[in-house]
């Protein structure tokens, strides 16, 4: 018998931006989180979730935002320009 190992996320922890599609790694700091972008090939869809196909294997064993990532990537676009809410 053969066993396919496969990672998958929710829908909603993946986004696309300019061709390419992320997923958010998380870390804790003192108090705060630090979300990183990994840029990932995805595969099938079903029920909410998609199979990761993750280019950097040195995330396979990170924790990655399980929601969100739309939100994410937009408050880390104001960072970068300087924007305010």
């Amino acid at each position: 018998m053969w066993i396919h190992k496969m990672y998958a996320l929710s829908t909603e922890g993946i986004v696309s931006d300019a061709g390419k599609t992320y997923a958010f790694t998380v870390s804790r700091g003192k108090g705060s989180y630090t979300f990183h972008p990994v840029e990932v090939n995805t595969g099938k869809e079903e029920n909410g979730y998609v199979e990761l196909k993750l280019i950097d294997k040195q995330s396979l064993h990170a924790q990655f935002a399980l929601n969100g990532a739309y939100y994410i990537l937009s408050e880390m676009k104001k960072a970068e320009t300087g924007e305010d809410d």
